[in-house]
């Protein structure tokens, strides 16, 4: 039996489901997508004569995704605010990351400072202005998630808290693009 490749592109939410789910198990990201697909066709009754065997997730998993420079960040939060497309609530988001100790803020502390009814809501609306960024940059983050085109995420204990915490650090050059463009001191 001849063995197929599978590329799958996943949405970022998913995909951040997925990687916790690979993480929690302990397996990699190929494992919990060949087996949320072998789920999903089985679940429908479809027989398949060659499952895909390895299945490949279109991101930069091998590589780090390429932080542009700060002015290339300044270029494009300039032109979105001079056109009026850095909305209010964008500009408050960045400036709370940024008067964050270190820049650095939880998801959880993010929806707390902003009043959001939860991280998840963050999450949302980080992600989509972190995409209209990147698109105005010309940036592709090819499957990662979204808003790691602003800050760099990791999973920290955090005091008051009995699971790990998604902490979310802002890149250094989105920080000097800020204070450039004067939405900061």
């Amino acid at each position: 039996m001849r063995k197929s490749i599978l590329h799958v592109n996943i949405d970022s939410e998913l995909k951040a489901e997925a990687e916790a789910l690979a993480e929690r198990l302990g397996v990699s990201m190929t494992v919990v997508v060949t087996a949320i697909l072998r789920k999903f066709i089985a679940d429908r009754g479809v027989e398949i004569k060659e499952y895909a065997s390895s299945v490949s997730v279109s991101n930069q998993e091998e590589g780090v995704l390429k932080i542009p420079s700060a002015n290339t960040y300044l270029s494009a939060l300039k032109d979105l605010n001079d056109n009026g497309k850095l909305q209010p609530w964008m500009k408050n988001m960045l400036i709370t990351q940024y008067n964050s100790p270190s820049h650095k803020i939880s998801s959880i502390e993010f929806a707390k400072k902003l009043k959001y009814g939860s991280y998840a809501a963050i999450n949302i609306w980080y992600h989509r202005m972190a995409k209209l960024i990147a698109r105005k940059m010309k940036v592709s983050y090819r499957g990662k998630i979204p808003a790691e085109v602003l800050s760099k995420f990791e999973q920290e204990n955090v005091s008051g808290y009995k699971k790990m915490q998604w902490i979310l650090t802002m890149h250094p050059e989105v920080v000097e693009a800020l204070k450039k463009l004067g939405l900061v001191k």
